[in-house]
């Protein structure tokens, strides 16, 4: 019984795992480099405050930048 159960988690994990298109992984690459570098120009301008609405302005705009370029290479 639990030889059946392990053998269905590996498969689950490996069948979810390698799903995924260029738009996704864009968009959440888009995001994380944007929190990063919002983050680093806010707290040069505005301090603290400024590091954490940086982040959250970079990752919104980088998430939507990342999607729109993967979701161009996926039409390729």
């Amino acid at each position: 019984m639990v030889k059946i159960k392990l053998i269905t988690a590996i498969t689950a994990i490996a069948i979810l795992v390698g799903c995924g298109s260029y738009a996704s992984t864009g968009a959440y690459t888009g995001a994380t480099l944007g929190s990063i570098l919002g983050s680093a120009i806010g707290g040069i301008t505005g301090g603290p405050r400024g590091s954490d609405i940086g982040q959250i302005v970079g990752m919104g705009v980088g998430g939507v930048v990342g999607a729109t370029i993967g979701e161009q290479a996926t039409r390729k």
